[in-house]
């Protein structure tokens, strides 16, 4: 037969329902709690990376607006000197006047 004092001692060794119950509420509040946190922290990464991405975007947008105006310098400097060479072949091929 099962006396009180076995029933405290069994309390004492093994969890009852109401108090697993009362635990895992606890653990499951704390877990919500730190996802929550995690959440959040994710998506201030988020915003900041947005942010940092905007931002090498404007500078490759400049880069590339000074890449094409280099660009086009340097095809008219060609065609220049392409001007120049062909009027120096020209002076060349002229008879010597000495």
């Amino acid at each position: 037969m099962i006396t009180d004092q076995d029933i405290n001692k069994l309390k004492k060794v093994f969890v009852t329902k109401p108090e697993a119950k009362k635990e895992s509420d606890r653990i499951i509040g704390i877990m919500v709690k730190e996802f929550k946190t995690v959440i959040e922290m994710i998506g201030d990464t988020n915003e900041r990376m947005d942010k940092r991405f905007d931002e090498v975007d404007q500078r490759l947008i400049g880069m590339n607006e000074t890449m094409k105006g280099t660009l086009d310098e340097l095809r008219s400097n060609r065609i220049i000197l392409g001007n120049h060479e062909s009027r120096i072949q020209k002076l060349e091929h002229l008879p010597s006047l000495i």
